[in-house]
C-alpha cells in the first residue's frame, strides 16, 4: 500500500482493526463491507522556540476494553520550520493530518503526552473524549492542538517548556479540502462531523 508522507501515524496494535495512512484510491464502500469507517482530524502543536523539538502523542482505545493495548498512537512534532515547504500542511502550526481506518464503534482519546529528549510531561489532570466510527463513513473530530507553556528560564543554556494542554476547534474549512486533495474518494456527503469536547484547562484546576 502506498503511504502518503504527510500522514505521520504509528499503530501500537491493530487488534481492533486499524490501518494507517489511507491512500488516494481509498474506498469507503469497501470499508463499509468490512464494517470499517474512517477517523479524520488534524493534530497540531505550538512551536515555542526556534529549533525546539518536542513530540506530542495522543492515544486511542476502546473505552469498553480498558484491559487492551491502545488501538493507536498519533504523534505530532513541534520543531518544524514553517518557512520551508513541505514541513507542515498548515501555515501557522506544525502538525499532521490524520486519516485512520478503524472498525465501527465508539473510541476514546484518553491520553496526551509530550516529551523532548529524555524530559517529558503530561497535562496535570487526565482528560478523555469519545467519538463514533460508522461503517462506510468518515468522522471528522476537529483539530486537536497542543498549546505549550513556555518560560524564559533555561536549563544548561536551553529553553524549557514545563507543560501544555490540548484544545479542540472545528477547522473543517481548512482540513477537509486538504484531505480531499490527498484522498479524492473522500466525498463530502460521506463525512460526519463530531467535534471532540475537552474541558478548558482553567475549568479543572
Amino acid at each position: 500500500m502506498k503511504l502518503l508522507p504527510i500522514f505521520a501515524l504509528m499503530l501500537v496494535l491493530a487488534g481492533c482493526g486499524g490501518e494507517p495512512n489511507v491512500h488516494g484510491d481509498y474506498d469507503l464502500s469497501q470499508a463499509a463491507a468490512d464494517g470499517h469507517g474512517l477517523l479524520i482530524a488534524s493534530f497540531t502543536t505550538d512551536t515555542p522556540y526556534p529549533d525546539f523539538h518536542m513530540w506530542t502523542i495522543m492515544r486511542l482505545r476502546h473505552p469498553n476494553d480498558r484491559g487492551m493495548f491502545d488501538v493507536a498512537e498519533i504523534q505530532a512534532e513541534s520543531g518544524c520550520d514553517l518557512d520551508k515547504p513541505g514541513q507542515s500542511p498548515f501555515k501557522d502550526y506544525c502538525g499532521r493530518l490524520v486519516s485512520l481506518e478503524l472498525h465501527a464503534g465508539v473510541y476514546e482519546i484518553y491520553w496526551f503526552h509530550t516529551e523532548t529528549g529524555n524530559v517529558n510531561f503530561a497535562p496535570l489532570d487526565p482528560v478523555s473524549t469519545t467519538f463514533t466510527i460508522k461503517p462506510g463513513r468518515a468522522t471528522y473530530v476537529g483539530n486537536i492542538h497542543m498549546t505549550l507553556d513556555k518560560t524564559d528560564e533555561t536549563f544548561l543554556g536551553k529553553h524549557r517548556v514545563p507543560g501544555g494542554w490540548p484544545a479542540v476547534s472545528d477547522q473543517r474549512d481548512r482540513d477537509i479540502p486538504l484531505l480531499e486533495q490527498l484522498v479524492p474518494t473522500l466525498k463530502p456527503e460521506l463525512i460526519d462531523y463530531e467535534i471532540l469536547i475537552l474541558p478548558d484547562r482553567a475549568e479543572i484546576r
